[in-house]
């Protein structure tokens, strides 16, 4: 499977001192995700802060659609707010992944609520729901 030889090239990556990023953990979320181990993403997640390395937009990206697509939209809302905390703006792309994970799960008054956070933001609505 992708995940544990993905898995196995990081435990490499630790054992010979070679500097892990962003992108590297990014890569790792996103196998992950895709192999349906959103929690195994999340633990990813904060070894990379335990690395004190700094999450980029496309970290919280990542996560916000491998946890989203699973159904953890709350994980996902909380992956938003941690970004908003850090002062990164979330794009429309990263609002809309929140939008759809919440209405998928049929939490509408979430869904709407994200809306009106978005607008708040300052962020234009992709209309495409």
């Amino acid at each position: 499977k992708n995940w544990t030889i993905a898995l196995c090239l990081l435990r490499d990556m630790v054992v010979a001192s070679v500097p892990r990023m962003a992108s590297t953990y990014n890569a790792l979320m996103s196998v992950c995700g895709k192999s349906s181990l959103w929690p195994r993403a999340l633990l990813l997640f904060e070894n990379m802060l335990g690395e004190s390395l700094r999450p980029t937009d496309v970290t919280y990206g990542t996560l916000i659609h491998e946890v989203g697509s699973a159904g953890a939209w709350e994980i996902a809302h909380a992956c938003l707010c941690r970004m908003l905390q850090q002062g990164l703006l979330p794009s429309v792309v990263l609002y809309d992944m929140l939008v759809v994970a919440c209405a998928r799960h049929r939490e509408w008054q979430q869904a709407l609520q994200v809306l009106r956070d978005m607008a708040h933001a300052g962020v234009p609505a992709n209309l495409r729901l």
